[in-house]
């Protein structure tokens, strides 16, 4: 045998190690994409679950289960909206901003992700960031819970023609609740207090377990000099309120 040359032995032998360290890397990656899979799959369930929790109002609950859907795969996006959309609504806004802030880190096209951090940046009174937000989403995909978002924001800067045609497009698109309550509250910044009882009327009339829908026409009430429909709805204001604290 010529020096290096190999034998057919050697040869043999090269091939079958080859065969032999394919077959263990494929196994290796078949374990490693099962169990990456795995985690996916259970990220989704808990999501599902929070995502269900959050429509029976269940915000604890919805919140427990999405932190556990992150904690099982951290670049799930949808999870990351949920829990910022939950964490909006128990008044927890800088927490929701930081959420949507990680859902766009993870897809910057996340259309809903802008539209929730603009409600975020409103309840934190940052007007300018809520309406730029409102308009990235909108260039996404426009919904009505965008243009009550930014219309909020035109409120909140004392621009009452530009929310009052946000809101009406709202209107338009979808009954909301929110979107004829935050109508009534431009109504009332422009002193309509009997469009504002109306658009509050609704509102309640789509969604009866809202404390601020009360609180806001017994304003308007009152503005029209009707004390005794006012004192009503400030009485349900407060049973709704209570049973909203326990």
């Amino acid at each position: 045998m010529r020096k290096g040359k190999a034998t057919k032995l050697e040869e043999t032998t090269l091939v079958l190690n080859r065969k032999a360290t394919a077959l263990f890397l494929g196994s290796v990656l078949a374990v490693a994409t099962t169990s990456a899979f795995a985690f996916n799959n259970a990220a989704e369930d808990e999501y599902r679950k929070g995502s269900d929790f959050a429509r029976k109002g269940k915000d604890r609950e919805a919140l427990q289960a999405l932190d556990k859907s992150i904690t099982l795969n951290p670049n799930y996006a949808p999870a990351y909206l949920e829990r910022a959309r939950v964490l909006n609504r128990c008044s927890r806004a800088k927490e929701a901003l930081e959420s949507c802030n990680k859902c766009l880190t993870i897809n910057p096209e996340y259309g809903a992700a802008y539209s929730i951090r603009s409600w975020a940046h409103v309840a934190l009174k940052e007007y300018s960031a809520a309406i730029e937000d409102a308009n990235k989403a909108m260039a996404l995909a426009s919904s009505p819970g965008t243009y009550v978002s930014r219309a909020n924001a035109y409120l909140g800067l004392g621009q009452l023609k530009q929310a009052l045609a946000d809101c009406n497009k709202a209107v338009a698109l979808k009954r909301h609740p929110e979107a004829f309550h935050t109508r009534a509250r431009i109504w009332i910044a422009l002193g309509e207090y009997k469009n504002a009882v109306n658009d509050c009327t609704s509102a309640i009339d789509m969604y009866s377990q809202a404390p601020l829908y009360y609180k806001t026409r017994a304003f308007a009430y009152t503005k029209m000099g009707d004390t005794s429909s006012a004192s009503k709805d400030r009485e349900k204001y407060k049973s709704l309120e209570k049973v909203e604290n326990n």
